[in-house]
């Protein structure tokens, strides 16, 4: 028993303690569809670490595993070439590329440990020089995919940095985004937040933390309402420090590190010896830094998992080689002689040894078939299924057809109930008024989706975002079934008890006072947001709205004090606008529409606006500047404008 094999068991063990112990046990062990890792997968990985350093015991062994995954590797990146050509569609969307993996960061990271295992490739045929040629051009080529994932943590950005303000790399995205970047960029902001309230959950749970895919305990609890600008749910602390603290407390990171810290003292120890190259040893250790490095501010997925535990049983191999003696062929006859004599002389000895043998197999065949079933055929049935609800949905199917796939899904009860239920209720809520199904059918429809988020908002240690589903959705179907009403409210202001931080809690609990005609109720509940975050200016906005809907000048005055126009984002810029044309306040109108064509002196939209309302004050010069101005940017209203400078010219500047 090795070292790093000692304290792969080690962290394992931990880690089943911990999922065990926590707060959601069953999600801790089996994840969800997005994530797939928990205790099943980490698991997997240990036998896939354990059945590496069994099997591979020679170098050739582990030269045409390295090169079986660098061909692995090299079709990803040929996936990735073809959607920076155009030919494949990114899921990512933009100038990034994600090939099969499906997020440009993961991507990075993955190549990543292959550039690192090209060098150790180029090292171990460095005299072949036909084979030098062709991992220097898969090198270059894994380079340059990384270069179009454009990840911030990947090697590139500090070739660039010096030259940030150069024109090469302001007029490339790709360079500006890695090297566009500081601890002031709202992204890093946000992991910083982050990384503050997985600190507090960790002093509440020190020793086991709070189990694999219990994040979603720590966010709901600890929010940080200054994160409203960025992605409402996170899963993860984006943190390799924080995600282990929390996933399995201060006991899982320092066996997580052990491994780390372990496999870098045995490639030093063996540098010593002599027992490895120094090249080579350098650079399997700069891998596991390079690992750590990025690990900072992204998180492991079974991408990086693979080739992580890979290089862990390579290390294992290189610290401790094996060598398989040749035997000479008398030796292998007397042995195979003895053998012989002893067989013929426990024949009944070694049938009942073999029937239990063949019995063993057999019971471990059974639980082996009736385990791949429940934990891997069913969540994959179950998927599809899912696929084909949606699709029926999407096709407008009969709304019958639709539940009952839902049901048949839901049937086959995994770990991807949760999902099925949070895609139904996404679904019912866009159902709402849908002019292809009758009343009868979407009340059908909304009943059958809030009795299963019941189900899913009733569960020990429940996730937040399911009560608000739960409180969204009811709050929609009030007008089809009126007991909702009360139910929604109750089930917002326990998901407001859960996470007293998340602001879009209180703007659906708004959302049913306003509907109910509670105005006071309304204000209070905005009110309470903007107590929060005072910088939030959804919700200063809202609030401004509701005092004008509601006829209380007080409130509007007082929602003016927190807008906050120059760092404003454009939809709330033009909502604001809006509002103050409704009231008639076409001073402040002039004033937003002003400080929208500076920010975007593109958009003829807004130059059109500017126009119209200079010319209602009376400045006919500049209404006609930015009329010129709009149909220049955009001619498909130049019958809209000619006829607006006709009116202006004929009827002295006035343009209503």
């Amino acid at each position: 028993l090795t070292p790093l094999f000692k304290a792969a068991t080690i962290f394992i063990v931990i880690l089943f303690l911990a999922d065990l112990f926590s707060p959601n046990p069953y999600r801790a062990f089996f994840s969800n569809y997005e994530r797939m890792e928990g205790f099943m997968m980490l698991s997997h990985l240990y036998l896939y670490f354990v059945m590496l350093i069994s099997v591979f015991k020679t170098r050739r062994d582990w030269l045409v595993f390295f090169h079986a995954t660098l061909l692995a590797s090299l079709i990803v990146s040929y996936i990735a070439l073809t959607q920076r050509l155009g030919y494949r569609i990114s899921l990512q969307g933009g100038f990034r590329v994600d090939s099969t993996i499906g997020n440009p960061t993961y991507l990075a990271a993955y190549l990543v440990f292959h550039i690192w295992l090209l060098f150790i490739l180029m090292y171990q045929f460095w005299k072949k020089w036909w084979l030098i040629g062709i991992y220097t051009a898969a090198f270059i080529f894994e380079l340059i995919i990384i270069y179009f994932t454009a990840m911030l943590m990947a090697a590139i950005p500090f070739l660039f940095w010096l030259g940030r303000e150069s024109s090469l790399v302001r007029q490339s995205p790709v360079l500006t985004r890695l090297t566009s970047y500081s601890f002031q960029e709202r992204t890093i902001q946000s992991r910083f937040m982050i990384w503050r309230m997985s600190a507090r959950a960790v002093l509440e749970r020190p020793i086991f933390g709070w189990g694999q895919e219990n994040y979603y305990l720590v966010f709901q609890k600890y929010f940080d309402p200054r994160l409203y600008q960025q992605e409402p749910w996170f899963d993860r602390s984006h943190n390799v420090v924080f995600d282990w603290l929390i996933h399995a407390g201060f006991l899982g990171l320092i066996s997580y590190f052990s491994l780390i810290g372990l496999s870098l003292w045995l490639i030093f120890r063996s540098l010593r010896r002599g027992l490895i190259a120094p090249f080579e040893g350098l650079i399997v250790a700069a891998l596991f830094l390079t690992y750590f490095l990025q690990n900072i501010f992204v998180f492991d997925n079974l991408n990086t998992y693979l080739p992580f535990f890979a290089f862990l049983a390579y290390t294992e191999f290189l610290a401790f080689p094996r060598t398989v003696p040749a035997r000479p062929a008398a030796n292998e006859k007397l042995k195979k002689d003895k053998f012989d004599s002893r067989r013929a002389q426990n024949t009944p000895r070694a049938g009942r040894g073999a029937g239990l043998a063949y019995a063993f197999f057999v019971l471990m065949g059974i639980l082996f078939f009736i385990g791949g079933y429940e934990l891997h055929v069913k969540p994959i049935k179950e998927s599809k299924t899912l696929i084909r609800a949606l699709q029926a949905y999407q096709f407008q199917r009969p709304m019958d057809e639709v539940i009952g796939l839902f049901k048949e899904s839901l049937a086959y009860s995994t770990f991807g109930d949760t999902e099925v239920r949070e895609q139904m209720s996404n679904l019912a809520r866009g159902i709402i008024g849908h002019d292809k199904y009758t009343e009868e059918e979407q009340k059908k429809m909304l009943d059958f989706s809030v009795e299963e988020l019941r189900r899913e908002a009733s569960i020990p240690a429940p996730d937040v975002k399911h009560k608000l589903f739960l409180g969204a959705l009811m709050s929609r179907a009030a007008r089809l079934n009126p007991s909702y009403a009360a139910e929604a409210e109750n089930y917002l202001k326990e998901a407001i008890r859960l996470s007293p931080g998340k602001q879009i809690i209180y703007f659906e609990l708004a959302q049913i006072y306003l509907n109910q005609g509670k105005a006071d109720e309304t204000i209070k509940v905005l009110q309470q947001v903007i107590d929060l975050e005072p910088s939030y200016q959804d919700a200063a906005v809202n609030l401004l709205a509701i005092g004008y809907m509601t006829k209380r000048p007080d409130v509007v005055e007082k929602a003016k004090t927190y807008l906050r126009q120059d760092t404003m984002a454009v939809e709330n810029m033009e909502r604001l606008a809006g509002l103050y044309q409704q009231a008639g306040d076409y001073a402040s109108t002039l004033k937003i529409y002003e400080d929208l064509v500076l920010r975007y002196p593109d958009r003829a939209a807004y130059r059109a606006a500017l126009a119209s309302l200079f010319a209602f004050f009376g400045e006919k010069e500049r209404a006609i500047q930015e009329a010129e101005t709009a149909v220049k940017l955009d001619p498909s209203l130049s019958t809209q404008i000619e006829e607006f400078l006709k009116q202006l010219r004929g009827e002295n500047g006035v343009a209503r």
